[in-house]
């Protein structure tokens, strides 16, 4: 109780949008060059981008480089280029999920295995996140106050969650 009283999420939120208190190496990169990268900096793909949705998955693509890509969702189908395929999940190093409608079994399955990154949308202030999250057992979760949360699912990272303002 003191804690939170200490520390409430809001400040929590903020302090992290910018890397303070963030002490694992990897979510500080990953904080401050790809959720919230500096003024002027952008990925080459984010100028065509229209929409917040669109430019935080050309950042993840650019950052991750995933060889294949899953979209579910009414939300997530809307991110998809003109042509774009999307991979089977169990192949899928990256996946775009909207989480309005609940989440597939078959994401959860993909998640405890490790080696991808889930980009969620509608989680439902982290309700709706909670399943994906106890099947994690090594790796990181970024989420955000409204709508949206990146997991990144990989063995070489400790399990960590972060409430960050991006």
């Amino acid at each position: 109780m003191g804690r939170e009283i200490l520390n409430p999420r809001w400040w929590q939120r903020l302090r992290h949008s910018r890397g303070f208190g963030v002490h694992s190496p990897f979510a500080f990169r990953f904080i401050t060059e790809v959720l919230n990268p500096p003024r002027g900096y952008r990925y080459y793909a984010e100028d065509t981008s229209r929409t917040d949705d669109e430019r935080i998955l050309a950042r993840l693509k650019g950052f991750f480089a995933p060889a294949g890509i899953h979209f579910a969702g009414r939300r997530a189908e809307a991110l998809r280029a003109k042509g774009e395929a999307s991979t089977e999940i169990s192949e899928a190093e990256l996946i775009v999920v909207d989480l309005a409608n609940g989440c597939p079994a078959a994401i959860q399955a993909r998640l405890e295995r490790g080696g991808c990154v889930v980009l969620a949308f509608n989680h439902g202030r982290g309700r709706r996140l909670a399943p994906l999250l106890q099947t994690m057992t090594r790796g990181m979760s970024f989420i955000n106050a409204s709508s949206r949360a990146v997991i990144v699912a990989d063995t070489r990272l400790p399990r960590q969650d972060f409430r960050v303002r991006w």
